[in-house]
């Protein structure tokens, strides 16, 4: 197995210092609406409100959502009136378990994958189900090039002690029998120990995990901890990386409290001594990851979104090409996860105060504010 490095050429300490670099430079604003001209879901929804929306598209001149609760897609009219449902649970033809949105396809075609069924669905205007790849544990599916796709496989150690979740990458390519390993990463850091006679492990909080993503004909990898994006070909083999305007924070000791009284908050009273005991042992990391996530915006740019714990007051991204250059910078509406990004919208996933799930479409202007 080829293990990628989790710095392949730079160290952490020149990356951090071109990102400081590289941050003094003006960078262009595009501005998104503060207001969305669509909204779906909720209660006045005929096909009733969304939960796990797994990924959201604009479909010639609709959308199409892969509602994951209900097993089934949704293709919407322009105004948001439902048009119709295509699915429902279960393991036949046309049928499905969690559906999550892969990518988008030419034609007007998206690929579906089905995680309950592990199968690749290619669906075509929205309508129906016109191709189908069984797809081989393990992993999910990530991404998809052509005949090539790419899945991630994470596991965490059961046993007692400091450890990391492991995300595996593999490609998968159409009428092959098994998946190929081409790279893995550490991920989470995890704390397990026995308590009252049995292994309990948790998350440390602040730790990072990995982002990968496809983008043409290529592999898109930010190992969480640094501002460097390597880019990988289909083998997983290192052809160049980005060093990103982006600082890489550290973690302080007060932070770190904080961040450990807000997990102990949400775990029942009779189990938080319990709980606090372990969370007390973690050693925090040294730094935070400085990027949230990356995605492909349909003019083929790379979005990195700059990580936070607060999106009440809307999350900064960085819009990057192909070369690693950094075009624009752009500030999201407060409280939204960005699914697609299109010509002149963004397409977003917004909970209201009763944690009820709507996709907004917020008008984008790609020009210097």
């Amino acid at each position: 197995m080829r293990r990628l490095s989790t710095c392949i050429v730079l160290p952490v300490v020149l990356a951090c210092a071109q990102s400081d670099r590289l941050a003094q430079e003006t960078i262009p604003t595009w501005s998104v609406a503060s207001e969305p001209m669509v909204v779906i879901g909720g209660d006045a929804d005929p096909a009733g409100a969304l939960y796990r929306v797994g990924g959201a598209t604009r479909l010639g001149a609709g959308y199409l959502i892969a509602n994951s609760s209900e097993h089934e897609l949704r293709l919407y009219a322009a105004d948001g009136r439902l048009l119709r449902e295509l699915g429902r649970e279960g393991p036949g033809p046309g049928e499905f378990r969690g559906p999550r949105l892969v990518a988008r396809l030419p034609n007007d075609s998206v690929a579906i994958f089905d995680g309950g069924n592990r199968r690749l669905s290619i669906v075509c205007d929205g309508a129906r189900v016109c191709g189908e790849w069984v797809v081989p544990p393990p992993g999910n599916v990530i991404g998809i090039d052509g005949d090539f796709l790419l899945l991630e496989d994470v596991q965490g150690d059961a046993i007692e002690g400091a450890s990391f979740d492991r995300h595996t990458y593999l490609g998968f390519r159409r009428n092959a029998t098994e998946a190929v390993t081409l790279f893995a990463l550490d991920g989470v850091a995890r704390l397990t120990r026995r308590l009252e006679g049995r292994l309990v492990s948790m998350p440390v909080p602040l730790s990072r995990r990995p982002i990968v993503i496809m983008s043409d004909g290529a592999i898109l990898v930010s190992n969480g901890n640094d501002s460097v994006v390597r880019v990988l070909d289909l083998d997983g083999l290192a052809a160049s990386e980005w060093v990103l305007p982006v600082p890489v924070p550290t973690v302080t000791s007060d932070e770190f409290r904080i961040a450990i009284a807000e997990r102990l908050q949400a775990i029942p009273a009779n189990r938080q001594v319990m709980m606090r005991s372990l969370y007390e042992a973690m050693t925090p990391p040294e730094h935070r990851a400085p990027l949230a996530t990356l995605l492909i915006d349909r003019h083929g740019l790379v979005w990195a979104a700059l990580a936070t714990d607060d999106l009440s007051h809307g999350q900064t991204w960085l819009v990057i090409g192909q070369g690693g250059d950094v075009r624009a910078r752009v500030k999201m509406p407060p409280g939204v996860d960005v699914l697609e990004v299109g010509d002149d919208y963004v397409l977003v996933r917004w909970r209201d105060a009763l944690d009820v799930e709507f996709v907004r479409v917020h008008t984008l202007a790609r020009t210097a504010a």
